[in-house]
């Protein structure tokens, strides 16, 4: 959530009004009950009153909702309609109801969560009665919030259908260009991983968006006309997909090409995203990828990696092909492979894509891009001074 929380809560600040963050502390445990500042923003972690999950859940609902109304916000800003964030949402707008609150209540989603969505792609994780209290609760807090910002034009589209309007566009974006990675940071990168001058072809990702055998389709025919080129797959699985995809590796015959990175700490990326010659981004054509935000390409494009991507939902709005990157037909394995070894082949036309991405990214996709419509949504004003 931080990272989409925070850089809108720094836009605010950068626009005259103050901004806290209220979560609970599931990503950072150990600052159970602190208040620290990250870039100017105070961020506020509840302490967590039980270990136990079916005790520690509600406590925290609560404790969330009880720390916002001690606030009494102008506003309050909901990310995601589930969980801790749907229980606040819903308890401003019935403290609102009662006269305990007067403020504006807008709600943030990044993906669909309800049927077809998330809920369907962790179905085994939480049964059809979780399902449906998933779908239930993200419809109630769409229709019901003052006002609903989406990540991607499919959610927009979504958003009206729910709620009889479209909710405000803000889609993903980064606060800054990353500074270059030095070369020798990038020959040391390779070294460690084991590579040397081969061409190198990354999948960085959670492996959610597809199933792993059509990434080890890609890479084998890849390989099948670059037998030099190397795979580094920079990730890990939700639910331990990079063990699927090592077998499936295994069994199309580019196991020994493959380096698998596995999970890798945020300051470590830069340099491995560095050491990739052209990428590959997979998204099965699924309800769950139109929607979604797709955080990971941005953050490819905005490093200067080549990427061909399949063409569903933002992708096409992050990537001009044959400009800022490669869009190919969803699924079609010989296309990905084909753009990848054109791409191999070409090193001026890599360099050029990889600058006009980067460009694109600082005209279009900055988070400053998007204030105005964030602060619109929040329905707050530019402070003078």
């Amino acid at each position: 959530m931080l990272a989409r929380a925070l850089p809108i809560a720094r836009l605010v600040v950068a626009a005259g009004h103050e901004a806290i963050v209220v979560l609970p502390p599931w990503d950072s445990p150990q600052d159970s009950g602190a208040t620290l500042t990250i870039d100017g923003v105070p961020v506020y972690h509840t302490p967590v009153p039980f270990r136990l999950p079916l005790l520690a859940n509600p406590a925290l609902a609560v404790l969330l909702s009880w720390r916002v109304a001690r606030l009494q916000p102008d506003v309050v800003y909901a990310f995601k309609p589930k969980a801790f964030s749907a229980v606040v949402l819903l308890g401003a707008l019935a403290a609102r109801h009662l006269g305990l609150y007067r403020g504006r209540v807008v709600l943030d989603t990044d993906d669909w969560e309800g049927e077809g969505g998330w809920a369907t792609r962790e179905a085994g994780r939480f049964g059809w009665l979780g399902r449906l209290a998933i779908a239930v609760t993200e419809r109630w807090c769409l229709r019901l919030a003052d006002e609903v910002t989406v990540a991607s034009r499919e959610l927009t589209r979504r958003v009206a259908s729910v709620r009889g309007r479209a909710g405000a566009y803000v889609p993903l974006a980064v606060a800054e260009l990353p500074p270059d990675v030095p070369a020798e940071s990038v020959a040391r990168t390779r070294r460690e991983l084991g590579i040397g001058a081969e061409p190198v072809v990354l999948a960085y990702t959670r492996f959610a968006e597809f199933e792993p055998r059509r990434l080890a389709e890609v890479f084998a025919a890849v390989a099948e006309r670059i037998p030099t080129a190397r795979f580094l797959v920079v990730g890990a699985g939700l639910d331990g997909e990079e063990r699927d995809f090592a077998r499936e590796a295994e069994a199309v015959g580019v196991a020994s090409r493959v380096v698998a990175a596995g999970f890798a700490e945020r300051e470590a990326i830069p340099r491995y995203l560095a050491a990739a010659d052209v990428a590959v981004h997979l998204f099965d054509d699924t309800l769950m990828n139109r929607t979604k935000g797709q955080a990971k390409l941005i953050e490819l494009l905005a490093a200067g990696v080549p990427v061909v991507v399949d063409g569903v939902g933002q992708a096409v709005e992050y990537v001009r092909s044959g400009e800022t990157g490669v869009v190919v037909p969803a699924g079609d394995v010989l296309a990905m492979a084909d753009a990848v070894c054109r791409l191999l082949g070409d090193v001026v036309s890599r360099s050029r894509i990889a600058a006009r991405a980067r460009e694109d990214v600082r005209r279009r996709w900055r988070w400053d891009c998007w204030s105005g419509a964030i602060l619109t949504a929040l329905g707050l004003e530019r402070q003078r001074g």
